[in-house]
């Protein structure tokens, strides 16, 4: 453990070194230390040294030609340890080695075959032991010398397996009762001072899939462990679309758009790729000063990618103008009372879209996943231990509920935009009711139904006599970051 942590000294100290010959303005974050740490130190070997005349003796293969033992045991005997995997460092392919006769994988593997033949030729008791668990890149299986032994040379092999019997205890259930401390962090939802804190439609849907995540997240801020993102996952994908759609239309904001400024922003590739990359600068890279970064590798398919999504829903935009653009990436803040108005909740969320035609307002929410526009009633959207119940409808109702007074007499129309459909010839952002059998056209139809629904769940989490619980549904757990606390 001293060495490990030596060579650990080692590699950081050479790290330091060459900060410090490099240029005097280098400004390194930690994200990036620690990936280079952790690479520098992957291959990190640390050597086994004894005594040679004293007791069992640990060595390596090479170091057992020059010797003979009657009792051996060989560890790890793991197939892709020994031998393990031959992999050559060489810009010289594999063809071009083998035909001018250098060193190859089967080489490699000839010596090791020798050196393991020569090591038990005069053994007289030999134990393998091997890790049969598959995990991972693991597979469990053993080295193929075992094999050859056995079926080659007829080596009759005693086989024993190890094995332990653990039981886990099942799971307690886990319940937070609203106690007057957790009833006095709660409210701080409907304060009005400098500390006051909102609910938004992710966090409401969160206490109806899970009471006791939305606990864990909302009520006591438990912060997740922040991960080192190596590459663009689905939610940065997410964040990049929205900013960059933001950009673009930012210039029309409460202006007509017509067929004419869609064939401008469609014909205007340079501009479509400037707001990618600055995109990528500000929520991707992080860089300061919203510098600038060239985009190279998968980060660059990944923006082509972008590309041909952000040109189709411009043509897709171009069809239903002309249209005035209002806003994007809206922020919508009401105080919502219940409990006959002695709580005013405070609720905020960002409307990704708000555009008007013909009086009609539509309130859009971007989305990146997959995902369905029809649902069958709001007591689905509503009901706990439901699995895939419709949570977007909750979200785009809220918006249209943020946004009523706002709109005045004009019609809301709350819309999903899905943006993996947009190829679709079929291609629609409004919802359908399965159960009325109709389009969700106008807001005002649904809202007195939403605020009944939407005032009983609001009243759930402030009443003190109910407490916090864990969902049924252990589906929902299976992506919980907080499954360790309840042992599901």
């Amino acid at each position: 453990e001293c060495d490990f942590l030596y060579q650990y000294y080692i590699t950081i100290n050479r790290m330091a070194d060459i900060v410090k010959a490099g240029p005097a303005d280098l400004d390194m974050n930690m994200d990036t230390l620690v990936r280079l740490t952790r690479q520098l130190t992957a291959g990190i070997t640390i050597p086994f040294v004894g005594e040679p005349l004293d007791g069992l003796q640990i060595m390596g293969v090479l170091e057992t030609r020059g010797l003979d033992f009657e009792n051996l045991i060989i560890t790890s005997f793991n197939e892709g340890i020994f031998p393990t995997k031959s992999s050559t460092n060489s810009f010289i392919p594999y063809n071009l080695r083998r035909g001018f006769e250098l060193p190859t994988t089967e080489h490699q593997d000839a010596i090791t075959a020798y050196n393991f033949y020569r090591l038990i030729h005069r053994a007289k008791r030999i134990f393998f032991l091997y890790d049969s668990r598959t995990e991972g890149m693991q597979t469990g299986e053993v080295s193929r010398f075992m094999h050859q032994l056995h079926y080659h040379y007829g080596v009759q092999v005693q086989k024993k397996t190890i094995s332990f019997d653990i039981g886990f205890g099942s799971p307690q259930a886990i319940q937070i009762a609203k106690s007057p401390a957790v009833m006095e962090k709660l409210l701080r939802f409907s304060s009005q001072e400098a500390d006051g804190l909102s609910l938004s439609a992710s966090s409401i849907n969160t206490y109806i899939d899970c009471p006791l995540q939305f606990y864990l997240t909302k009520v006591e801020a438990v912060e997740q462990a922040d991960e080192v993102l190596e590459t663009v996952e689905a939610n940065m994908f997410g964040t990049l679309f929205h900013a960059v759609m933001e950009n673009l239309y930012k210039p029309f904001k409460g202006q007509m758009m017509n067929e004419s400024n869609f064939d401008s922003l469609i014909a205007d590739s340079l501009q479509i790729d400037k707001e990618i990359t600055y995109a990528f600068a500000v929520n991707y890279f992080k860089s300061k000063n919203n510098t600038l970064v060239p985009l190279e590798g998968n980060n660059l398919l990944i923006a082509s990618v972008l590309r041909k999504y952000i040109l189709q829903v411009l043509k897709i935009d171009k069809k239903h103008a002309p249209f005035r653009y209002i806003s994007s990436e809206e922020r919508c803040s009401i105080q919502y009372p219940i409990q006959n108005g002695q709580i005013k909740v405070n609720l905020k969320g960002f409307i990704d879209r708000i555009d008007e035609k013909e009086g009609r307002l539509r309130i859009l929410d971007y989305k990146t996943g997959s995902g369905k526009l029809d649902f069958k009633n709001l007591d689905e959207v509503f009901e706990q231990n439901k699995e895939n119940r419709p949570k977007f409808v909750l979200q785009t109702f809220l918006y249209g509920l943020f946004y009523k007074t706002v709109a005045g007499d004009r019609t809301i129309t709350p819309g999903i935009y899905y943006i993996r459909d947009v190829f679709k010839d079929d291609f629609d952002t409004e919802l359908t009711n399965k159960e009325l059998k109709e389009k969700v056209n106008d807001f005002d139809q649904y809202e007195t139904e939403f605020k009944e629904h939407f005032t009983t769940c609001l009243e759930e989490i402030f009443n003190p006599e109910i407490p916090f619980i864990q969902t049924e549904n252990v589906k929902i757990c299976l992506y919980c970051p907080y499954v360790g606390v309840c042992n599901r």
